[in-house]
């Protein structure tokens, strides 16, 4: 049986000047047998106009010592099916000859407006752990084209005062096994073009500009050997040419350009 509420002013219960306002509570019933029962909100179509909106909000509070309202979505747990999924889409745009975009899908976390010591909310997006297996995974990829694909754009925030923020990717740690790799490839060309480029690039700055470091990684143990750093070209198929490796410093226009350094490490004999 579908339950129908009609448009009317919203009902709000009012609490005591120490109490607590009433809850809602909206929840199909239980099924002994069969499937749970749904329960859909929805907003009716704009013919000419733009089409409703749905405003689910947390209530805010005025205490001193107190945090406003969580929003939460969870799915169901399953016990031999698989847990259910959330998913989280904005709408598409239907019209072929107006050229609109589709729309966008914002996550923004909350904003700190008291005192120098606050921050701004964090956003944690993390897959779920497996007691025995293996962890979910996280894949952040823009969709397919038939032209020309996205572009996936990961920067800190700028400031007018102090430091911007870092950007720290890595993997995780391995008690007993091997650590994860970092591997950064440029798409392939399948066809007669040319395959993408990766390029790491300092920053620049008035006094001194950034510098890049690439650094193996150390090894602890009294006997261990740290790790091999490798700078090669791709081998060549059939008939065809390697690539160069240049290493090469700046020009200079009234200063002095800089120095290329091979050294190795220093024996310290106990």
């Amino acid at each position: 049986m579908a339950l129908t509420l009609a448009k009317q002013p919203p009902f709000a219960g009012k609490g005591g000047t120490n109490g607590l306002s009433g809850n809602l509570t909206l929840r199909t019933g239980l099924a002994s047998s069969g499937d749970g029962g749904h329960v859909e909100i929805c907003v009716g179509e704009g013919l000419t106009g733009a089409g409703g909106n749905i405003t689910i909000n947390a209530g805010a509070t005025s205490g001193l010592d107190s945090p406003g309202g969580s929003v939460r979505l969870l799915a169901g747990g399953g016990m031999g099916g698989g847990g259910g999924r959330v998913i989280l889409r904005s709408g598409n745009a239907s019209d072929p000859s107006d050229g609109d975009s589709g729309g966008d899908l914002e996550l923004v976390a909350g904003s700190a407006f008291g005192g120098t010591e606050g921050e701004g909310g964090s956003i944690l997006v993390l897959s779920g752990p497996s007691t025995e297996g293996t962890a979910g995974q996280i894949n952040l990829k823009t969709a397919d084209g038939s032209s020309t694909t996205g572009t996936i754009t990961v920067a800190s925030g700028q400031t007018s005062k102090g430091n911007t923020g870092g950007l720290t990717v890595g993997t995780g740690a391995a008690a007993g096994g091997v650590a994860g790799a970092i591997l950064v490839t440029a798409g392939v060309t399948s066809g007669s073009g040319r395959g993408g480029a990766v390029c790491l690039e300092g920053g620049s700055a008035t006094d001194e500009g950034g510098n890049i470091e690439l650094l193996s990684g150390a090894a602890t143990g009294a006997s261990s050997k740290t790790g091999d750093i490798e700078v090669a070209s791709s081998n060549a198929a059939g008939s065809g040419d390697s690539g160069q490796v240049t290493i090469m410093t700046g020009n200079a226009t009234a200063g002095n350009s800089g120095d290329i350094l091979l050294t190795t490490g220093l024996l310290q004999r106990t």
